[in-house]
């Protein structure tokens, strides 16, 4: 999903909760998902200046979906002081927030990229050798899960002083929610995992 998103998906990981229900609600939600959800399009912009596969319409289904949900969700979809007439302008800003936030991690995620194709390429390699064994290819699988982890912790940072590593997130995702939400670094749950962002470096 994170790198095929739909309109729908992220509304319904909403609905159905998550493991961080103890949490407050993060502010501007719609939003960020909206960055989230042109990120396929400003990476393929970037290296293809051109979309192959990533939806540039995205955004608008998004917001649509989310009107349409909005009372069952329990969300602002104008949280942000956004008009209804401003969609277009609005998706445009998430993808340069996508854009921006990409850039700015680019050699980090390109680096990650080629370490975790070896770890791809080793298994299709590993299983070529199997067979029709299944421990085998079972085997390759974990070697394969193996290899992305340490590409994880390779490519992380690895200071007394960061922000949380929880794949898929870093830095990039403690500077999104503290840009938009200025009680985000005073909620001790949040800082704890945002301490470079949050300013806690000692």
């Amino acid at each position: 999903m994170a790198f095929a998103p739909t309109a729908e998906r992220p509304l319904d990981m909403i609905d159905g909760g998550s493991t961080l229900d103890n949490l407050p609600e993060p502010a501007r939600i719609v939003d960020r998902m909206l960055i989230w959800a042109m990120a396929p399009v400003a990476a393929e912009q970037l290296v293809y200046r051109e979309c192959l596969v990533s939806e540039p319409e995205l955004a608008i289904k998004l917001l649509q979906a989310a009107r349409r949900r909005e009372a069952s969700l329990g969300v602002d979809v104008q949280q942000g002081d956004w008009a209804r007439d401003e969609d277009s302008s609005r998706a445009r800003w998430a993808y340069a927030e996508a854009k921006r936030l990409l850039q700015r991690y680019s050699g980090l995620r390109e680096k990650l990229q080629e370490c975790e194709d070896e770890c791809s390429t080793d298994r299709i390699v590993c299983k070529s050798a199997c067979a029709n064994n299944k421990k085998c290819k079972n085997k390759c699988k974990k070697d394969k899960n193996k290899c992305k982890n340490s590409c994880e912790s390779e490519y992380e940072c690895n200071t007394s002083c960061a922000d949380n590593t929880i794949p898929g997130f870093g830095s990039w995702w403690c500077e999104l929610n503290a840009a938009h939400d200025p009680s985000f670094c005073t909620n001790a749950a949040q800082k704890n995992k945002c301490n470079k962002t949050c300013g806690l470096c000692r």
